[in-house]
């Protein structure tokens, strides 16, 4: 099975450290194709098997910040899920489960949004109204 993860960096945290263990577990012991979908402009904390396939979505965007950095950011998680059609996505921190569910939205994708956070935390109105908008869209929901 291809298994697409999605993270927004690998920074040594609770999150890339639970992404780090499935990532090599479902790779190294049970044989699935496992892809990792980040920014490798930021520090790695946690070094994956080889078999673990390291996707930089942060590769060709130029403009880091602002609206534009978001939109590219879409198009950058769409690209890689085209590119590999997983049959699972997995996506990690409420953002980055945003980000990923308004992208793949019309697709027939089966998502895992995986929060490490309290789940009724407040972020801000814009990203607490797109989670109720798009939480939906997910298979399933870990907390």
């Amino acid at each position: 099975m291809k298994i697409l993860f999605y993270i927004s960096s690998l920074g040594g945290g609770g999150a890339q450290r639970v992404l780090w263990t499935m990532a090599n577990n479902l790779s190294t012991r049970f044989g699935h194709n496992v892809f990792v979908a980040t920014d490798l402009s930021s520090d790695i904390a946690y070094q994956f098997d080889e078999k673990v396939q390291v996707v930089d979505l942060d590769k060709n965007i130029r403009v880091k910040h602002g609206i534009i950095h978001f939109f590219s950011l879409l198009l950058s998680i769409r690209r890689a899920y085209n590119k590999i059609s997983p049959e699972l996505v997995i996506s990690f921190q409420r953002g980055m489960n945003v980000m990923v569910l308004l992208t793949l939205l019309l697709t027939k994708a089966k998502i895992i949004c995986s929060e490490h956070s309290y789940f009724f935390r407040k972020y801000g109105i814009v990203e607490d109204s797109l989670m109720h908008l798009l939480y939906w869209k997910a298979n399933a929901i870990t907390v």
